[in-house]
């Protein structure tokens, strides 16, 4: 039989011992018949069984750390993509771009477009009616900005920036079409959501002026 441990303190240090048992019975060695016994010391054994043990928590706790960081770092993702263009999330979460400073000078076109009077209607509004007018037609035009491959550089209240030729470019010709064609898409929409405001108490159909430029800009990461 094995009894596990035995600890005993020798010169004030503890040591762990085990009984190791067993029953003889040999003709030949008739004088050792019967039940053998010897204390085997094993310390080190126990404490390497420890240090195992504590090794093996601790990978359990890192283990448990780095999930949460994990999830940590997948919901930030998941926050910034609300809020990011796909073209500079993409930049960011990617190994393309060094963090350094660098910048060069590309031709872009740039648009702009905001709601006329949007001051005047949003006074006169309840927050939450505002909310959803707003969240609804910001989403739209995102939504359209992202399918002509243009990157939303902001928002601005209810003004929209958007520029093409920067990260991602077809040439400078195909970019300024881009845009062009998305702005009358734009367009489009805002007469499509029309209804939806008039249903939200706006009476008058909301007008949206837009803009567009072509030039040289300076462009990348100049924070340090």
């Amino acid at each position: 039989m094995l009894i596990p441990h035995i600890e005993i303190h020798i010169e004030g240090k503890e040591r762990v011992f085990s009984l190791l048992a067993t029953h003889t019975n040999d003709d030949s060695f008739s004088y050792l018949n019967g039940v053998q016994g010897q204390f085997v010391d094993r310390t080190q054994e126990y404490e390497l069984r420890k240090e195992r043990e504590v090794l093996l928590e601790e990978k359990i706790r890192d283990h448990e750390i780095i999930e949460e960081k994990t999830y940590q770092l997948e919901r930030l993702a998941t926050r910034l993509a609300k809020y990011l263009s796909p073209q500079i999330y993409d930049s960011i979460f990617s190994d393309r771009n060094e963090t350094k400073p660098s910048f060069a000078r590309k031709n872009l076109t740039v648009f702009f477009s905001d709601i006329v009077g949007f001051t005047e209607i949003s006074d006169g509004m309840e927050p939450e009616k505002l909310a959803f007018i707003i969240n609804r037609y910001l989403s739209e035009m995102s939504d359209i900005a992202i399918e002509y491959g243009g990157t939303i550089d902001k928002f601005i209240g209810d003004a929209i920036l958007v520029f093409f030729g920067d990260p991602e470019t077809q040439g400078e010709q195909q970019d300024a079409l881009n845009c062009a064609n998305m702005a009358l898409r734009m367009q489009k929409k805002v007469e499509e959501l029309h209804d939806v405001w008039h249903e939200n108490g706006i009476a008058k159909p909301l007008k949206v002026r837009m803009g567009i430029n072509t030039g040289y800009c300076t462009v990348g990461n100049l924070i340090r």
